[in-house]
């Protein structure tokens, strides 16, 4: 038995995969929350990538001794030389003297998207990054944190709903979506919340969170809803075209991450800027991190293990794909 244990830890969520390399087959999944070590407590990550990990383990009916290789994709990693090193002490923590490759969570997506073939890959998730592929060099763009970037991402939807919320209750209007959702949502007043979010008090996660309600908004036609979405594609559009302008060879264009869960009218939206782009949802970039260890770029391959992934999330109890993944069951596209 050749088992390899593949993980993507994310800024919301955490999932890992026992994968058999001799059938090609996922054997189990764990989910768990948050394995954002740079706005978290390093306690806070180990204890949700320890979760993951476990039931991934349990759920196979295997031991850690039965793993040959681990693969880990997660963020934080490449963002600078302690968040580097910090990921790596983090992961030997967990997983001992056994042999392990660490890579950045966007280049998983990249591998996910793209496979080996040139193009770009942008990443909306809690936050957002991006990259380019071309004459066999990888350039990063986007990535610019949640204070002043992070376009499209899920922390920057619900920012530009708190600015709504406020411009609502300084125009005194009648009626007050925006402000009602979003009092609801954080349990607080808006001034308070306001002052949570300058003074960095509040985790992006719990910030980002507040992105799905804008997706109910949009879907139940709130025209200011509808308006973000589409200034959201719109951004997406402008960078990925004019970085296609520069390199002809960029021409495969996969966009992933949370905030794709929106639904089809974001999809649409997505496409009426960039019609050729592929679209994939936050928790398959796990998947990435396999094709990466596998050395693997065959969209067969891909496909069929996007499949066995689905087949495996139907196993996971409704309230854990609720709770991690924000799912009842695993998402298809129209």
């Amino acid at each position: 038995m050749n088992m390899l244990l593949a993980i993507d830890g994310g800024s919301t969520k955490t999932i890992s995969v026992v994968f058999d390399e001799e059938k090609n087959e996922i054997v189990s999944v764990g989910l768990s929350g948050s394995a954002n070590y740079t706005t978290n407590s390093l306690e806070f990550a180990i204890k949700n990538l320890s979760k993951s990990i476990n039931d991934a383990i349990e759920a196979a009916d295997i031991t850690m001794d039965s793993i040959e290789k681990v693969i880990v994709s997660i963020v934080g990693i490449g963002d600078s030389e302690e968040a580097t090193k910090m990921g790596n002490e983090i992961i030997s923590s967990l997983i001992g003297k056994k042999e392990y490759s660490v890579i950045n969570d966007g280049l998983a997506a990249y591998f996910l998207g793209n496979g080996g073939k040139n193009g770009i890959v942008f990443a909306p998730g809690t936050g957002s990054v991006g990259y380019v592929k071309v004459e066999n060099r990888m350039k990063r763009f986007g990535g610019w944190g949640w204070s002043i970037g992070d376009m499209s991402s899920a922390t920057w939807f619900s920012k530009k709903s708190v600015e709504i919320a406020m411009m609502e209750m300084d125009s005194e209007s009648s009626r007050k979506p925006f402000l009602e959702t979003v009092e609801n949502h954080f349990k607080t007043s808006l001034r308070e919340l306001s002052w949570q979010i300058e003074r960095r008090y509040i985790q992006k996660e719990k910030l980002a969170s507040f992105s799905v309600n804008l997706s109910r908004m949009a879907k139940d036609g709130n025209k200011e809803a509808l308006a973000l979405f589409d200034e959201s594609a719109s951004y997406m559009g402008r960078i990925i075209n004019g970085i296609r302008s520069k390199y002809s060879d960029a021409k495969r264009v996969s966009i992933m991450g949370g905030t794709m869960q929106a639904g089809e009218f974001y999809y649409k939206m997505i496409r009426k800027y960039i019609p050729d782009v592929n679209i994939f949802f936050g928790y398959e970039i796990v998947i990435g991190t396999i094709m990466h260890m596998e050395n693997e770029m065959d969209f067969r391959f891909r496909d069929s293990l996007l499949k066995q992934l689905d087949h495996s999330l139907d196993k996971i109890p409704e309230d854990e794909l609720k709770g991690y993944l924000n799912i009842d069951k695993p998402m298809k596209l129209p």
